[in-house]
């Protein structure tokens, strides 16, 4: 017996659909959200979002990556962390009596298996009275751009360029879950106040009152296309066979590149090869179910065009100036300026200690000091 009414929103991205930021401003307005009536709750596995229904709809290898490690080769945990944090959402149900439980996870995007969804199925009947799916779509040429900006931080692979597919995604949740999907174009210049967090809850949450603070601040920001071979180029020389999971390594050199790269300042927005962008928004028939049922078009794809030519993009070793144009000079000049990062000092010692220690370095005392810091230093690093 439910103790009140309880309705559930999940979103569900698609991927590269401001799903991060709509996440972010649902966290950081969780008690606007909550004097509402609407549960945007907290879980122990990630600061922002709900991942965590990956652990019942994927397989262990399918994971996202902030997961994937941690569970590849460990099933029954699994199994237990999801339930661990079902029962967390369910306490947080019953402490807070919301009438509306709003749950985001891109990373549920796929296609899901009968049995997994039942079990989720079971679970969502239990808990509320009703429920729906929701999710973004975005232009298939703007999605592959920002898939591959995505691919980047971790692996040197980039996906051929081709059709992109979502219509078998939306039914066959529709078709396991037994309720239809509410799909929205992404799209800056048609969100409401070019905000997702504002056009989320103008759609799907009109019981909250929109003011001039409930908006959704910048994630992700986008790299210019020298930092995107630059990625690409460390990732095929220093971590070529761990394409799936995060290296740390990467990270740290992504976010030194991501901060020299605004530093620098003449850096563009990557633009997308016209022809190739044409080819793959004209291979993905996808647009036309899109159109025909829930009347969504992107500016700049002519529908007529949609399927009428095959793609010609089967290349299977694509790099990023084949894809977008990239000043190599700019790139160069990028690269030295993160060895000149790298090789300065941490700590600017003063001129007086610098000419001290030239006069002394010698001293019995100073080596001992040094031979003591220097395995230290090392493993720190190592820990980094």
């Amino acid at each position: 017996m439910k103790a009140h009414k309880l309705h559930v929103i999940m979103h569900i991205g698609s991927p590269k659909t401001g799903s991060t930021a709509l996440q972010s401003a649902c966290m950081a307005h969780a008690p606007a959200l909550l004097a509402a009536g609407v549960l945007y709750p907290e879980v122990r596995s990630h600061a922002i979002s709900h991942h965590f229904h990956g652990m019942l709809m994927l397989a262990p290898q399918q994971q996202p990556k902030v997961y994937g490690p941690t569970y590849v080769d460990q099933p029954e945990l699994l199994q237990a962390d999801f339930a661990e944090h079902w029962q967390d959402i369910k306490r947080q149900v019953k402490r807070y009596k919301p009438s509306v439980l709003l749950l985001s996870s891109e990373a549920l995007f796929i296609v899901p298996e009968p049995e997994r969804a039942a079990e989720l199925r079971r679970l969502l009947d239990e808990l509320a009275d009703s429920f729906e799916v929701v999710a973004y779509i975005r232009r298939p040429s703007a999605f592959y751009l920002s898939k591959v900006q995505q691919s980047l931080k971790h692996s040197a692979h980039l996906t051929p360029p081709g059709a992109i597919s979502f219509r078998h995604v939306v039914e066959s949740w529709e078709s396991q879950l037994g309720v239809p999907v509410k799909l929205a174009p992404f799209m800056r210049e048609s969100l409401r106040d070019g905000d997702i967090f504002r056009d989320f809850i103008s759609r799907y949450l009109p019981q909250v009152s929109l003011n001039s603070q409930l908006v959704a601040k910048t994630t992700n920001e986008t790299l210019s296309a020298e930092v995107m071979a630059l990625l690409q180029d460390y990732h095929r020389c220093n971590h070529p066979d761990k394409e799936r999971w995060r290296v740390e390594g990467s990270r740290r050199f992504r976010r030194l590149m991501e901060k020299i790269d605004v530093f620098e300042g003449s850096g563009q927005r990557p633009v997308l090869s016209a022809d190739i962008a044409g080819q793959i928004d004209r291979s993905s028939v996808d647009l036309l179910w899109l159109n025909s049922r829930y009347g969504i078009s992107f500016s700049g794809v002519d529908l007529a065009e949609v399927g009428a030519n095959e793609s010609t993009l089967n290349r299977p070793d694509y790099q990023v100036a084949d894809i977008c144009e990239v000043d190599q000079a700019r790139k160069e000049r990028l690269m030295l300026l993160a060895m000149q990062t790298l090789l300065a000092p941490k700590i600017n010692k003063p001129a007086r200690m610098t000419r001290w220690l030239a006069r002394n370095q010698n001293r019995p005392w100073l080596r001992g000091l040094r031979n003591f810091i220097r395995p230290l230093r090392q493993k720190w690093s190592s820990w980094l």
